[in-house]
């Protein structure tokens, strides 16, 4: 992916978008939510399916598909605090 220019609503300044940088951002925000499902759905529960079954094929979709929620909490963070970084916020804004 490149990166694109855009005009700001003010029609002088250009901006420079990251767009690699933000699809990772979203997709690491689908991995939070579904890391989110597998944990708080009761599927994780002692009388839940993954504990029922735990080598069948959908118990460990379900595990791995949650698992990386951890690492995309990480990866979100560090991308939003780059993000942050870059901006052009007056310290008396925040």
């Amino acid at each position: 992916m490149e990166s694109k220019t855009l005009n700001s609503n003010g029609g002088g300044a250009v901006k420079q978008r990251e767009s690699n940088l933000e699809l990772f951002r979203i997709i690491t925000m689908l991995l939070i939510v579904a890391h989110h499902y597998v944990v708080n759905s009761g599927l994780m529960a002692l009388d839940g399916p993954i504990y029922a079954s735990p080598a069948s094929k959908n118990s460990l979709f379900l595990v791995l598909f949650g698992a990386w929620g951890k690492i995309g909490i990480n990866c979100f963070v560090m991308i939003t605090g780059y993000f942050m970084c870059k901006s052009n916020i007056p310290p008396k804004n925040l």
